[in-house]
């Protein structure tokens, strides 16, 4: 059991962070990148940004990884899988708490 499916079991929805969908990839260090990227993710009224080429370029610049062009384009898929998991994530979320709203409010009636 995933500590998601335990948090759920438990309703405990609020400690499940994000996931990522899985993305079988060899290097070594796409998730460290991946990751220190993340740390410095800007975000929004809807969650999470997406990176830009920007952020990306500046991060290389500043970082000096070894790096790819192949290597940009997994990480944007990484990105673009977790943003996606992010968001359900979030939906599932906020319709349980619709729906948990919805039963207290039928109790006070």
């Amino acid at each position: 059991m995933t500590l998601r499916e335990d948090n759920e079991l438990n309703d405990m929805e609020d400690l499940n962070p994000p996931v990522v969908a899985p993305i079988v990839y060899e290097h070594p260090l796409l998730w460290a990148w991946f990751w220190h990227l993340d740390g410095t993710r800007q975000e929004g009224m809807n969650g999470p940004q997406a990176f830009s080429y920007l952020e990306i370029e500046a991060w290389i610049r500043l970082a000096q990884p070894a790096i790819r062009r192949e290597d940009v384009a997994t990480l944007l898929a990484m990105d673009r899988a977790y943003i996606s998991e992010y968001r359900a994530v979030y939906a599932e979320r906020q319709e349980r708490q619709r729906k948990r709203q919805e039963v207290r409010q039928l109790g006070k009636g």
